[in-house]
Parts: C-alpha cells; structure tokens; sequence
C-alpha cells in the first residue's frame, strides 16, 4: 500500500490527470471524480423504454451533461472509460431485462475506426457480453461509409442500406449503440437484422437526443 501510494504520487505530479466530466483534479488510476459518477448513477431514475413498429428501445438518460460529455470523451480516444459506459450499460439491462441471450453492435465506419483507432461499441458490446453473460454476435458491417455527424438532417433521411447481414440470425437479438438522435442509423441496422432471420430486435443506448 505505501508503494502504491507513493506511485500515485509521484504519477499525480508528473502525469496530472482530470475527470472528463468536469475538468477537476483527480488520482493517476481514477476515470472520473465521485461527484460527476454519482450524477451518472443517478441517472438510472430516467432510464424508459419506447415502442417503435420495428423494434423496442431502451435508453439511459438524455444526450445532456454529464453524459454527452462521458460519450464525446470516451469517443475521443479516452477508451479506460469503456468499464465505466458499461456500468451504465449493466443498469440499463437491469432496468429492462431483455430475457434474450444474444448481443450485437453497431459497428464503427472506417473513416471513424481511422480517426479514433478503435471501435468503441465494438468494446462495450465485449465487456457486456462477458458481464451479463450473453452471445456476442458480429451481425452487421458497413456497406456505406459516410459520417453523420457532418451531414445535414436530409442528407440522413436519405442514408439508407448502411449496413446489411449476411448470416443468419436468432430469432430475438440485442442491438446496443451509443446515441439515438434522428434514429435512421438504428432503422437500417434494424432492418438488416430483420433481413437476416431476427423477428425481434431490441436496441438499448446509453442517450437520445
């Protein structure tokens, strides 16, 4: 303990680290300040479930602080933050218990595996595969590689065929993503999953817009 105190002193001064969140001081091993976690835990109380005609959604809280600063962070290569996205991820499954055994992601565009240098649903969906003990499925890959966020909201009303399943299915599946903001990304996923034999999908998502 005196060593790892004296680590942690000596990293504190030579590589100072800060919480994402929130821009305050913490320990060289910490991933957040306890302030800014507990605001995420208590989240949970906003977590809901929506009925859409071709899958049901399941949602942690709204895309607003501290969590839309946690996701830009984690996306913005400070990939540690994987086991605290998959905490929130667990509560959400808690929450709505899925009773299905098999998980899938969205996959990441090679324009993003290129700028972030790793797929950061592709390691959520590992880490909760191995936490909740699910199937972990590689259904979908990319047909189409343009970038969302830089396009206008007609230009991702008409995105369609972005993703496509080439295997066949089980009969009810897990869809996680990041963010549901106009929600085509999930549609057309949806809709290659459909294609591919799952009549049932159920997306679950860290925040929507």
């Amino acid at each position: 303990m005196r060593w790892q105190a004296l680590a942690e002193k000596i990293l504190s001064t030579t590589l100072p680290n800060t919480c994402p969140i929130c821009g305050r001081a913490i320990g060289p091993f910490e991933l957040l300040c306890s302030s800014c976690r507990e605001k995420l835990n208590s989240l949970e109380s906003s977590s809901k479930e929506e009925r859409h005609r071709d899958f049901t959604l399941y949602y942690y809280a709204a895309y607003d602080h501290p969590l839309k600063e946690l996701i830009l962070a984690y996306k913005s290569g400070r990939w540690r933050l994987s086991s605290v996205i998959t905490d929130l991820y667990a509560k959400l499954f808690q929450r709505f218990p899925p009773k299905c055994r098999y998980l899938t992601f969205i996959p990441a565009t090679e324009s993003s595996l290129y700028m972030r240098g790793f797929d950061h649903m592709k390691l959520i969906a590992k880490k909760l595969s191995e936490r909740l003990d699910l199937a972990l499925v590689y259904a979908l890959k990319t047909v189409k590689d343009r970038r969302q966020a830089f396009s206008t909201s007609q230009e991702r009303r008409a995105l369609k065929n972005k993703f496509v399943s080439t295997s066949p299915l089980p009969e009810r599946i897990v869809l996680i993503d990041d963010v549901y903001t106009t929600g085509s990304t999930v549609k057309d996923s949806v809709s290659a999953l459909h294609a591919s034999n799952a009549k049932e999908v159920l997306v679950y998502v860290l925040a929507k817009v």
